[in-house]
């Protein structure tokens, strides 16, 4: 008996393992035998209809491989999407393989061991109200009004108390497409999937995927919850996942505590750029930001009421090239962080530009209002640094992107101007102690004031106001007063400019034949931008420095430019000497451009502006009036189309020896034989009117008169080549001797010369000096002078020829007198007269080509 025990105990274990081998065998042979895979669609359908509300198409055959964990697959599948869905299905398949225990299905579970999708596409996306398509509904019961069963399809028997559950191990996908669409804003985005894995453990779901975005390789890892506390969850839904891709890597972490309706959802992401180009590809509105490397960030939020709420922020950027923004900029490192939901964002930047150091610090606002683009304008209080300069903006920055409502408070310092721009290898005016403060506003849209602007340095001050209207067409419209202003402090400070090697010798070329002397410069004239703006801008200034020898006061000018038209008008000022006013015009709107120029100054006392003026002209009392207008690309041009007068009056005055030293020796000589004395020559008056046509000025009224007679011109000036064709007529005394020939004066402005005297003239000449030697004049001289057409020039009186120099205008009188014959001999002395041919003699030979 005591064998027979363990005999039994081992027959009755091989009986179970029998059982246990055999029974799963005869199963699937059972299954085998009898399973019709075509009858299992209408199964399946209405399954999944049931659960989730959709229909779901089986297109293709159902194949069944047995095994002691048999394989379905399916062919051509699609799930619906929907209702109201930009496309009709929300996922689409070209194969799905499940591979299902047998076992659990006895306990009424459904167990896969693992499902592979091939080819899916699968589109989530969300409605105009922000409504998901991933949130499913299972499908109520329907039912006809009379009570009959709704479906026409007979649903498969159902044993009372049949719940199911179901289990999925193991999810792999390959070759297919995540699309995703924000029915909100509109913008789709679509991510390539060559292969993504998720397996499941009680707890949880970890995930593997290599994935593609816009042609960029992506590789994801990490662990969620589950997909039954995703559909119903009962704490809160866990997730954390891992990005990397080529310079990106990223993490994300964080609870929901309705993950399927993303709602209640709290978490951090963190992670590092190495340039922010790469996102471009991703997001193509980041490509109109400036470059920035060595990105890193870390942003922790949640959702309140369906809007994200982010709790705190932090980016920053390493060393970038920003030379695309500005030749020479560098960033060093940039900050930008919050560190609460309604704190406002800090910012800290440094950089340069050259060798000039830039920091940028301060606060821009709450990033709640940034982000969402708030109608409120934006607080702003920043502070930028360069070396020992600052300026610092206070204030509301406008709402965005209009930036209407724009009201900055500005404040400036600037120690040294010229050691600020030396920095950055640039030019500027040697300024200093550089003060400003104002208010910038943009009260609406497509306009901007510069308003309470005051503004003091080494060179002066200024205050005002400007409004700038900005469009097709800025315009810029302002006043501005001050009270001095230096022209003498704003010369150009050197810059620092590197010396090149010197060049190895080269042959020399040979220099092109010199063309003819000009005295006009050629400078070009190019107002085409004046045709791109408008302007309306008052200006009045109480002590000009022009020069360090000549201070203006009481300047003042009105500058309109509208439509490509300038008119500076009302230009005032008021000199050492006496007040000056005028006006400037330009027109750009034809080709070569036309200007125009009128200046005017009555009684001006020249001793008052020797300090500027020099000894040249400084004596007597002048007036001024030129009105001259023409048109042309550059000052030749310009000279050789001019129109309008010239008008230049002086009485009292001096010629110094310096301003003689232009004329030619030979016509000085002629005309003032004696020489200049070391005070120069007293003139009693000068007057020129000279009515300039198409470039040529005539000597419509001249007249110099001296304490040896007086010199008048008739003939013309052609400014287009700079002849002369001048025509001198003295009637000067020179000792006892009246010079009365006219003279020819001839050659170019910078080359002028004296033209051959006429024989007849210069004999009627020598004449009329013979005559002017005697007592009592002969007749029979006199007769042969009038003859040879020799009489003495007709010259006006000095009030006379300033009169029409001033075009009638009033105007000072010579103090002194008028010069007075000398005797022709010393008292006591019988009259010498002189030898007639001598001075023929020297009338002609005193002339040249």
């Amino acid at each position: 008996m005591s064998e027979a025990k363990p005999r039994r105990r081992w027959r009755r274990l091989l009986i179970i393992l029998a059982m246990l081998v055999l029974l799963p065998i005869l199963s699937v042979a059972v299954v085998t035998l009898t399973l019709d895979t075509e009858a299992l669609k209408p199964r399946i359908t209405a399954a999944v209809e049931a659960a989730t509300g959709r229909r779901l198409e089986l297109r293709g055959p159902v194949s069944f491989t047995p095994a002691l964990v048999p394989t379905i697959a399916i062919e051509d599948v699609a799930l619906a999407n929907t209702a109201g869905g930009s496309a009709p299905h929300m996922l689409t398949a070209r194969r799905i393989e499940l591979r299902l225990a047998l076992l659990p299905l006895l306990s009424r579970a459904i167990d896969i061991r693992s499902l592979t999708i091939v080819e899916p596409r699968l589109l989530l996306e969300t409605d105009a109200e922000g409504r998901p398509n991933w949130v499913f509904a299972a499908a109520p019961p329907a039912t006809p009004p009379n009570g009959a069963p709704a479906n026409p399809i007979p649903a498969p028997p159902r044993e009372p108390g049949a719940g199911l559950t179901l289990g999925v191990h193991s999810l792999t996908l390959t070759d297919g497409t995540l699309t995703w669409r924000d029915g909100v804003s509109g913008t789709t985005r679509v991510l390539a999937i060559e292969r993504l894995t998720t397996r499941a453990t009680a707890q949880a779901l970890t995930h593997e995927a290599r994935l593609a975005v816009e042609g960029k390789a992506l590789r994801l890892r990490g662990e969620t919850g589950t997909i039954a506390a995703f559909q119903a969850p009962s704490a809160p839904w866990p997730l954390r996942l891992a990005l990397e891709t080529e310079g990106v890597t990223l993490t994300v972490q964080g609870e929901a505590a309705e993950p399927a309706r993303m709602r209640g959802w709290r978490g951090h992401a963190e992670g590092t750029l190495d340039s922010l180009a790469r996102l471009a590809a991703f997001m193509p509105q980041l490509a109109t930001l400036p470059p920035a490397n060595g990105i890193t960030f870390r942003i922790a939020a949640h959702e309140a009421g369906g809007t994200a709420i982010i709790d705190s922020l932090r980016v920053g950027a390493g060393a970038t090239d920003l030379t695309t923004l500005r030749p020479g900029l560098a960033l060093r490192s940039l900050t930008l962080a919050v560190e609460a939901a309604d704190a406002p964002v800090t910012i800290a930047a440094e950089g340069a530009l050259g060798r000039l150091p830039l920091a940028l610090t301060g606060t821009l606002g709450r990033l709640s209002a940034l982000l969402a683009g708030a109608a409120a304008p934006l607080p702003v209080d920043v502070t930028l640094t360069a070396a020992d300069a600052s300026l610092r903006l206070q204030g509301m920055a406008g709402t965005l992107p209009a930036g209407a409502g724009l009201d900055l408070a500005f404040a400036a310092r600037v120690p040294d101007a010229a050691a600020l721009a030396m920095l950055a290898d640039m030019r500027a005016p040697a300024l200093r102690d550089i003060a400003a403060t104002g208010r910038l506003a943009q009260p609406e849209h497509g306009r901007v004031t510069l308003r309470d602007l005051r503004a003091t340095s080494s060179a002066g001050n200024v205050a005002g106001a400007l409004t700038l209207a900005m469009g097709a067409r800025p315009a810029l419209t302002g006043t501005l007063t001050s009270d001095r202003i230096d022209l003498t402090a704003l010369d150009l400070a050197p810059a620092t400019v590197p010396v090149a090697p010197p060049a190895p010798a080269a042959a020399v070329a040979p220099s092109p034949a010199p063309g003819p002397r000009r005295v006009i410069p050629e400078m070009g004239i190019d107002l085409v931008a004046l045709r791109g703006a408008d302007a309306d801008l008052r200006f009045t200034i109480a002590t000009l420095q022009a020069t360090p020898e000549l201070p203006l006061t009481a300047v003042s000018a009105h500058l309109v430019l509208r439509e490509g038209q300038l008119l500076l008008d009302r230009i005032a000022a008021t000199t050492p000497g006496g007040a000056m006013s005028g006006s400037i015009a330009a027109d750009a709107r034809a080709t070569p451009a036309a200007l125009r120029l009128a200046l005017r100054g009555d009684g001006i006392n020249l001793a008052a502006l020797r300090p500027s003026l020099g000894d040249r002209f400084g004596h007597g009392t002048g007036d001024v009036d030129i009105a001259l207008s023409g048109t042309g690309a550059d000052t030749r041009a310009l000279a050789a189309s001019l129109d309008g007068h010239l008008g230049l009056a002086l009485v009292d005055g001096r010629i110094s020896q310096s301003l003689l030293a232009g004329i030619p020796p030979d016509l000085l000589r002629l005309l003032v034989p004696q020489g200049i004395p070391p005070e120069g020559l007293p003139l009693r008056c000068f007057a020129l009117r000279a009515p300039v046509s198409g470039g040529t000025l005539r000597a419509h009224t001249f007249l110099a008169e001296t304490s040896i007679g007086r010199i008048g011109a008739t003939g013309a000036i052609h400014l287009a080549d700079e002849r002369i064709e001048l025509r001198l007529l003295p009637n000067l005394r020179t000792g006892m001797i009246n010079l009365r020939a006219p003279i020819p004066l001839a050659g170019t402005l910078a080359a002028p010369r004296l033209g051959r005297v006429d024989a007849a003239a210069a004999a009627a000449a020598g004449l009329n000096a013979l005559l002017g030697t005697q007592r009592t004049p002969d007749r029979t001289l006199e007769g042969a002078s009038e003859a040879l057409g020799g009489g003495a020039p007709t010259l006006p009186e000095c009030d006379v020829a300033l009169a029409a120099a001033r075009a009638g205008r009033p105007g000072a009188a010579p103090a002194t007198p008028a010069p007075v014959t000398p005797p022709t001999s010393a008292p006591g002395e019988a009259p010498r007269a002189p030898n007639a041919a001598d001075i023929l003699r020297g009338l002609l030979g005193g002339t040249r080509r």
